[in-house]
């Protein structure tokens, strides 16, 4: 899928994420690289329903908010759409409905089209 383990670790752990975080600031590295399905690390944070994820990445970079994956769904899609049934995320629905506010808090466009 073309993930770098910064994607990775969007999904799955916050800890681990700050530190790639860290990494990529040191190395002038963007973090709006995107995987082979032009999801950047804040798609898959969103995803994952973790607030302390998203805002690691928001207070990096200079990140687009509303940048758009290959079906120009945006972070706020994902978040909004909310855990995939097949993922194991030990995120809850409430943990889904941060990740809305903090989005819209930070700027993301509400009319987008998912």
């Amino acid at each position: 899928m073309g993930r770098l383990p910064i994607h990775i670790a969007a999904v799955h752990s916050s800890d681990r994420l700050s530190h790639l975080v860290e990494a990529h600031r040191l190395k002038k590295i963007p973090l709006s690289t995107a995987d082979m399905t032009v999801r950047t690390v804040l798609h898959w944070a969103a995803q994952s329903g973790d607030v302390k994820a998203i805002d690691d990445i928001l207070s990096a970079q200079v990140v687009d908010i509303d940048q758009g994956d290959r079906d120009d769904w945006t972070a706020l899609c994902w978040a909004a759409r909310g855990l995939s049934s097949k993922a194991k995320f030990d995120k809850t629905p409430q943990d889904q409905a941060e990740v809305v506010k903090y989005l819209l808090k930070g700027g993301a466009n509400v009319e987008v089209e998912c």
